[in-house]
């Protein structure tokens, strides 16, 4: 009987570990390195905004898409003051989460494509 037990019991432990190894190697081989390309990305676009704004040119989503090398899921959302803003959703795929960029901007300009960066944010 208790030989029984005992064989269970390491059944049991080795499948958690398999499982633990398991989803851990998930995290390290394919969630952290989406994340870390997403958070490499953010600072890449944060700083190419900035500088933009910083001499008063102009940015357009095509060059924030290039800059990203993505092309974003588009919706609207309300910002902190209740305004509508457009936004631009990046997304980088992991296993157990997804890592996103998310932009609100404004239109300046529909010829042109010209847009007002709101906000930068990441998820």
């Amino acid at each position: 009987g208790s030989n029984n037990k005992a064989v269970i019991t390491w059944v049991v432990r080795g499948v958690l570990i398999f499982i633990l190894l398991g989803v851990g190697g998930v995290y390290l081989f394919v969630d952290r390195p989406a994340k870390a390309e997403m958070m490499s990305t953010y600072k890449k676009v944060d700083e190419f905004i900035n500088k933009k704004e910083e001499e008063f040119e102009g940015i357009t989503l095509d060059e924030l898409n290039e800059k990203i090398g993505k092309e974003p899921e588009k919706g609207e959302e309300e910002d902190s003051d209740g305004n509508s803003v457009k936004k631009a959703t990046y997304t980088w795929k992991g296993v157990l989460l997804n890592y996103q960029i998310v932009i609100l901007y404004k239109e300046r300009d529909s010829k042109t494509g010209e847009i007002v960066v709101k906000e930068i944010s990441r998820q």
